[in-house]
């Protein structure tokens, strides 16, 4: 059947991927009195979303494509224990990625990330809050801040020091004796500085905030469906129906927030979308009562974060690029390998391992906004490291999209198109 003979759309506001993302989203468009259908393939929030460090991480203004990361690239490709590893075998497969991101990297393009990411995570920990309350998620947050480990002395002020400051992330210097004495006191390593950034929140547990989060859509009216989605069906620049493996379902708009699996779905609509699978891994240990940490901790030039949650250590950090098929759990290892280095007594028993792959665009930004050529098609994905941190943040900014109500903040940075235009935009799905 021809969709160009189909009758206006009608139904629910579809929400393609239930990982933080989608669930903030959902609750936040169900609350503002949309009737909202989430979709996702696998359990909620069991995807990318459920292995993050647990931090809202107010801090991370510098975008990874720099100056400073270019200059650092060919060591990253020779280093396999670097905590961001570009993987040789993978390279060709991500010659055009590579190429946009040396683009973003340059000064003028990194100055302007940082500007736009700073508009973002300014506002997360306030969006967050909001959220949480409507979720009733308190529970699941720890308002303890952060510190930062610097096992070598600082050297001149680097871009990331200049953009705290520039753009008031507020922090306490720490002495390496306030560091053992109030902090961690088995830390095993000397300490040579730190800092303690009091309005950095962290979550006790993921995974458990996307399914609260889910829940309180649920209790609001949205239906949690899981299921297939293959094409977004469009007729004169407006989304139809979404089709999925448990049928059609007719919609009165879109939003596409499925982490990697998003190029899929809006590339047909007309819109590259150069999302690269960044692999993260983690490891969670049982060695509460043995090791005293007493809140989360970033080891910066290991790139090693350890996080108490609810049930486990968990450790975090590792990134590779151009990865493999199959996880490489060496990466894994070198979390567990960190942890033991930088503890004493360090014995822990592993809980388990896990491997996930963020949604990351060349220029370190995530893509918020409608397409131009589709009214009611909406996407927020590639949000890197920083899902957990700007997921509500994001489900305000694609409500007022949504409404067309006035913005919080200007999403023109994010928008869709910024990475070209395909031929396909006046492609017709039939069924």
């Amino acid at each position: 059947m021809d969709s160009s003979k189909e009758a206006p759309p009608s139904g629910r506001f579809v929400v393609v991927g239930a990982g933080i993302i989608g669930a903030a989203c959902a609750l936040r468009l169900q609350e503002a009195g949309h009737t909202v259908h989430l979709l996702d393939v696998a359990a909620a929030g069991r995807g990318c979303s459920y292995g993050n460090a647990g931090l809202i991480a107010i801090d991370h203004i510098a975008p990874l494509a720099s100056p400073a990361t270019l200059r650092a690239l060919p060591a990253l490709m020779l280093d396999r224990s670097s905590p961001l590893f570009l993987r040789l075998a993978g390279l060709p497969g991500m010659a055009a990625w590579l190429g946009a991101f040396v683009r973003a990297s340059s000064r003028a393009r990194f100055e302007h990330g940082a500007a736009a990411l700073a508009s973002l995570l300014g506002a997360a920990r306030t969006a967050w809050q909001s959220l949480a309350k409507i979720a009733d998620a308190q529970a699941l947050f720890r308002d303890s801040g952060v510190l930062y480990v610097y096992e070598r002395a600082l050297r001149g002020v680097n871009a990331g020091d200049r953009l705290l400051h520039e753009y008031g992330v507020q922090f306490e210097e720490i002495s390496p004796a306030r560091v053992t004495a109030d902090f961690s006191p088995q830390l095993a390593v000397p300490c040579a500085r730190a800092r303690y950034f009091p309005q950095m929140m962290s979550v006790i547990d993921p995974h458990a905030l996307v399914t609260t989060l889910v829940t309180a859509a649920e209790r609001l009216g949205a239906v949690h469906t899981r299921a297939h989605v293959s094409a977004i069906e469009h007729l004169n620049g407006r989304a139809t129906r979404v089709m999925t493996s448990e049928g059609a379902i007719p919609c009165t708009g879109v939003l596409v927030c499925a982490g990697v699996d998003s190029a899929a779905l809006i590339e047909p609509l007309g819109y590259r979308v150069p999302l690269a699978r960044e692999r993260g891994y983690h490891v969670e240990l049982d060695d509460f009562g043995a090791t005293d940490i007493r809140l989360p901790i970033t080891f910066v030039e290991r790139g090693f974060i350890c996080n108490p949650m609810r049930s486990a250590i968990r450790l975090a950090g590792t990134v590779e690029l151009g990865a493999a098929s199959e996880p490489d759990w060496r990466r894994a290892a070198l979390l567990t390998q960190h942890f033991r280095e930088l503890f004493k007594p360090a014995s822990p028993r592993e809980l388990s391992c896990w491997s996930g792959d963020r949604p990351t665009l060349p220029d370190y930004l995530p893509m918020i906004g409608a397409l131009p050529s589709h009214r009611n098609v909406f996407v927020a994905t590639g949000h890197q490291h920083l899902g957990l941190t700007l997921a509500a943040i994001t489900a305000e900014l694609v409500q007022a999209l949504v409404d067309g109500a006035p913005a919080a903040l200007d999403a023109t940075p994010f928008r869709i198109d910024r990475f070209g235009h395909t031929d396909l935009s006046t492609r017709r799905l039939n069924t």
